[in-house]
């Protein structure tokens, strides 16, 4: 899978912007060709082709709590009651029209699973009789189960924020042992190594929709040697 300084670097050479006085920085080439990513993946997710591939999706693991019931303030509960929320507000997602682009949500063993939905559609959907779905919602970032109780669940998705508090080999404090990082920061272990979620078929198709935001730019640039005459400057009827 391809890496974000992978992306940069073809980007840059691709409009012949690779020398140290470039007026583009790595942020800015990023989040262009991430602009791209994102109306590719919605297509693509639209389509259903984005479920079929296996090496694009980051699974993280949720740690959760009960907490009273007045933090969930969409839904109506009783107020000396306690739901289950996760611990931290989930990362940043990427998106499709119809919500965050998910493969899974369930318990860490995958014996039983969670259809995401909006507050809304929860408190609708868990009141019909029969239905054996289980459901979850998010709510300010939170990931809300009001009718189970499990300690930790998986989720499997694509994600754009850090996801180090997430990382299901490590315990899952607040140190400092994986501080956000700057991607144009040039340490070892930057953001510039990240690994790029999006399938490698699509890889080419997002950076010729980059590049096609940023070519008109590059022909932009101003004259560096400008004619002072005004007459020259003139154009014939």
């Amino acid at each position: 899978m391809t890496t974000i300084g992978e992306v940069v670097a073809r980007l840059r050479s691709s409009i012949k912007e690779v020398s140290d006085d470039s007026v583009y920085s790595n942020r800015y080439l990023w989040n262009t060709y991430l602009t791209a990513m994102k109306q590719l993946l919605k297509q693509d997710t639209a389509s259903g082709n984005i479920y079929s591939m296996s090496d694009v999706w980051e699974p993280i693991c949720i740690e959760m709590e009960a907490v009273n019931s007045i933090y969930c303030n969409c839904l109506v509960l009783p107020n000396n009651c306690e739901v289950y929320r996760s611990k931290r507000k989930l990362p940043k997602f990427i998106e499709s029209n119809d919500g965050i682009i998910y493969r899974w949500l369930a318990t860490p063993d995958l014996s039983r699973t969670f259809v995401i939905v909006s507050p809304f559609q929860y408190e609708v959907k868990s009141k019909v009789r029969f239905n054996r779905e289980n459901y979850a919602f998010i709510h300010n970032g939170f990931l809300y189960t009001p009718k189970h109780e499990y300690p930790w669940l998986s989720l499997s998705a694509l994600f754009e924020g850090d996801l180090s508090d997430f990382n299901c080999n490590t315990s899952n404090n607040n140190s400092t042992a994986n501080p956000p990082i700057d991607i144009n920061n040039n340490e070892c272990g930057s953001k510039l190594r990240s690994k790029v979620q999006l399938p490698d078929y699509l890889e080419d198709a997002a950076i010729k929709m980059a590049r096609s935001e940023l070519v008109p730019i590059t022909q932009l640039k101003p004259d560096e040697h400008p004619n002072a005459n005004t007459i020259e400057r003139q154009v014939s009827p």
